[in-house]
């Protein structure tokens, strides 16, 4: 089998996959331009970070998946369910709240009968003279009482 010429392989493989051989010529040039940069030695980075890796292209340049649309099916489903668990949750606050007002009041009638039967069995010595008081010293005043 005898040796093709250049002129002989791009025929043969234009007619293969029907491109021009400059665009070949042109990609194979790209790449072995890219290769060869991309193999040189950068060197020690200004700022001494040598973990952080060069930035090949810019993040703005980065190819971005349009979002998939939902049906509106869908969406007014999902808005109705997250309304009624809204309710859901709504409803057990309310409960746990008039459970605590529930508990909060039986505590404070427990705090007012307890006053109350206090008062009711604490002995008492009623001062008729009125001038004891003026006599009285300083911790005994505070003992006092008025009801």
């Amino acid at each position: 089998m005898a040796a093709l010429g250049v002129k002989q392989v791009f025929n043969a493989f234009k007619s293969f996959c029907q491109i021009s051989p400059s665009l070949i010529v042109a990609s194979v040039q790209e790449n072995y331009k890219s290769e060869s940069l991309s193999t040189q030695p950068k060197g020690r980075p200004k700022s001494g970070r040598t973990w952080k890796t060069e930035q090949r292209q810019r993040f703005s340049s980065l190819k971005k998946d349009k979002n998939l649309r939902s049906s509106w099916k869908w969406k007014m489903d999902e808005k109705a369910r997250l309304k009624s668990l809204k309710a859901y949750e709504n409803e057990l606050k309310a409960a746990r709240k008039e459970e605590f007002e529930k508990l909060k009041k039986k505590r404070i009638a427990k705090k007012k009968r307890q006053e109350e039967n206090e008062r009711k069995s604490e002995v008492v010595q009623v001062i008729k003279n009125t001038a004891k008081i003026k006599r009285m010293k300083k911790k005994q005043l505070r003992q006092l009482e008025k009801r």
